[in-house]
């Protein structure tokens, strides 16, 4: 690896706060009319109720796919932003509930989806990342091996994610035997001004997920551009196919998890592996702004 200040995904600045986007949760729960909206069994039933509907949301993954795809620009750009998370929510809502009209629990999971898809990992801390005197905290992490894999996965601008490929011979040097959270990992990076081995560009898809296929998404489009589309398999182990055209290649079979698999299949699209060894850490970064 070279040095590199990473600015693709640690910007020096955000348009929107972690205090920010904590206020944005509070006020849109308030406006819904919800009382403990943080801590409460409705939240869960929620999440059950819209899964049902989309199955996607019963996991962390494809779900995004039934945003707005101008949704990141539009928060970018916007001089009032929670305007348009609120118009976000909405328009999400009215994807997955066609003529139902949303009960406001479900409007509340749906715009925490969307702000953590924004903001990151909720123990991603940048201004903590950028401590010189930072230390991690925790008594059980994630344990480290040789040929170690992280991911840095960034949302860009097409509401699709930008994967920043790290791979360590001997992890143990620089984040000792574990990394505590994301904003350790993300230090450590940062502090050693280490370059990704590779960018794994417009992740749109996960077919699988620790050996688990994940959920279909339906009556959604095919990206008119590249894209990546990744399975990571029981080991961990992680593959990703680069696919030129989606639209020729997909079309309508676009969002089928069994029907894009056979259709990678029957194109002959190669899987290459992500790194030499198995993924051992992710850190959800969120928009790069």
């Amino acid at each position: 690896m070279v040095p590199n200040n990473n600015s693709q995904w640690f910007p020096e600045d955000r348009k929107i706060s972690d205090e920010e986007w904590e206020q944005f949760r509070e006020r849109h729960a308030k406006e819904l009319g919800l009382e403990n909206p943080f801590q409460s069994r409705d939240f869960t039933d929620a999440r059950i109720r819209i899964s049902e509907r989309e199955p996607a949301f019963s996991g962390n993954h494809n779900w995004h796919l039934l945003m707005p795809d101008d949704a990141v620009t539009r928060m970018e750009h916007s001089k009032q932003p929670y305007e348009v998370l609120k118009e976000l929510v909405d328009e999400t809502a009215d994807t997955i509930f066609k003529d139902i009209e949303p009960e406001p629990w479900d409007l509340r999971v749906i715009a925490e989806y969307i702000i953590t898809r924004f903001n990151g990992g909720s123990d991603l801390d940048f201004q903590e990342a950028r401590n010189d005197e930072f230390e991690p905290d925790g008594e059980h992490g994630n344990y480290v091996y040789d040929d170690m894999t992280i991911i840095v996965r960034n949302t860009n601008s097409r509401n699709l994610e930008d994967w920043y490929i790290y791979v360590f011979e001997d992890p143990s040097e620089l984040f000792g035997p574990s990394i505590y959270s994301m904003t350790h990992a993300v230090h450590v990076i940062h502090e050693a001004e280490l370059e990704p081995e590779y960018v794994l560009q417009d992740v749109a898809f996960t077919l699988e997920d620790q050996g688990m296929k994940t959920q279909s998404v339906s009556g959604i489009n095919a990206p008119g551009h590249p894209v990546s589309v990744v399975a990571i398999d029981v080991n961990d182990s992680g593959y990703y196919y680069r696919v030129d055209s989606p639209q020729k290649t997909f079309g309508e079979e676009w969002g089928d998890v069994d029907a894009m698999d056979h259709r990678l299949s029957e194109e002959s699209i190669e899987a290459k592996k992500i790194g030499p060894g198995a993924i051992g850490f992710l850190v959800l970064t969120g928009v790069n702004w």
